[in-house]
């Protein structure tokens, strides 16, 4: 994982990259002293977790925040202002954490560790997770891989991208067409099954020798020309499922998301984080790489409750604790909690607590 430090104070800088790289020895850390900076080598290098103060020289933290392409990074304040107003900016630019100097060391090991599991999860790819995750397959399908890969000696796993993406539909099928005539032709020889997820084809073969598996792709390679592909070199079958995709995704970070990686907690974590947002369930389901309607079916069988539900239920005991907070005014403490009505907040309050948020702070 790849993070940046945008801190103006020299001493708080090093001492929080010292906490980074004790908490999380293999990040990669760079720093920068104001958002002008942290802007222009984030126009060159990605980074997936971003640490950054408010008060800075020549650009602040809130002005680089509004500047800054968001997409697919986390973002985090630490600020030594307690100020409602920064952490309402803030968090309207997609800040997920708002810490207060001086920073507990303990809450920064807690929040590296959330990120870096919403970081695996981001990265996970469609191969990793239907290969991992069984359930995430379709009973037919997850026969048909596991049977057929299971029948032969050598694997080779292979990630097929399109170059064209306005004709991508059609390519995908040709793709797919291609991959079955060439199986039957080889029959004998080699195993093969297909599928589509993402913005990827996913084929796994496997035959009796290493050298079936070469005149295989050598094979497919000129008929798909429109297309690139990615492959694992050939290993034993059961160990090729295993090892192969790493090296066909050149992801070290993943090699252990299989054991790591549990949709229900890291949604429960992602929720929790950011109740100020209007979350959805498509989004989330994004995030876990699954359908919505699995990752609904399988939230409720897990904690015996909607995901909407939940939401609401933390969201009320985050209000809760921001009301035992004099420094917050009602309608603050709702749109921290993710309710833009403070007339509806108080009526959802009501209904969950038994008093209105006004009468529970007073008590």
């Amino acid at each position: 994982m790849r993070i940046l430090i945008v801190e103006d104070e020299p001493r708080t800088r090093n001492g929080l990259k010292k906490l980074v790289m004790n908490f999380q020895p293999a990040a990669q850390v760079e720093t920068v002293e104001n958002g002008k900076q942290a802007l222009q080598i984030c126009g060159s290098q990605p980074f997936d977790l971003i640490f950054t103060d408010i008060c800075m020289p020549n650009m602040d933290g809130l002005q680089f925040l509004e500047q800054l392409e968001k997409r697919g990074r986390q973002l985090v304040v630490i600020s030594g202002y307690a100020d409602f107003a920064y952490a309402q900016k803030a968090m309207q630019y997609g800040v997920q954490d708002y810490l207060l100097k001086p920073v507990d060391p303990m809450k920064i090991k807690e929040l590296l560790k959330n990120a870096n599991a919403r970081y695996r999860m981001q990265q996970g790819s469609a191969l990793r997770t239907l290969l991992n995750e069984r359930d995430y397959i379709s009973d037919k399908l997850n026969d048909q891989l596991w049977s057929k890969l299971s029948l032969k000696h050598t694997a080779v796993i292979a990630t097929i991208f399109m170059e064209d993406s306005v004709q991508w539909d059609v390519q995908i099928q040709n793709c797919k067409n291609m991959v079955y005539s060439i199986q039957e032709e080889m029959t004998d020889e080699i195993s093969a099954i297909c599928f589509c997820r993402k913005d990827m084809l996913v084929l796994c073969v496997s035959a009796d020798t290493a050298e079936q598996c070469d005149n295989y792709f050598q094979r497919l390679k000129p008929e798909i020309s429109f297309a690139q592909i990615r492959k694992s070199a050939p290993s034993t079958a059961q160990e090729g499922l295993w090892n192969g995709y790493d090296e066909v995704l050149k992801d070290d970070e993943l090699q252990n998301l299989q054991q790591t990686a549990n949709p229900i907690k890291l949604i429960k974590a992602y929720i929790q984080e950011h109740l100020s947002e209007n979350l959805t369930l498509n989004d989330m389901a994004e995030l876990a790489y699954v359908h919505p309607t699995y990752l609904s079916k399988l939230f409720k069988k897990e904690t015996g409750q909607n995901i909407s539900d939940y939401i609401s239920d933390c969201r009320i005991q985050a209000a809760k604790e921001y009301l035992k907070k004099p420094q917050y005014k009602i309608y603050e403490v709702a749109e921290i909690c993710g309710f833009k009505d403070p007339k509806y907040f108080s009526n959802v309050f009501k209904v969950a607590v038994g008093c209105t948020p006004k009468e529970y702070r007073n008590n």
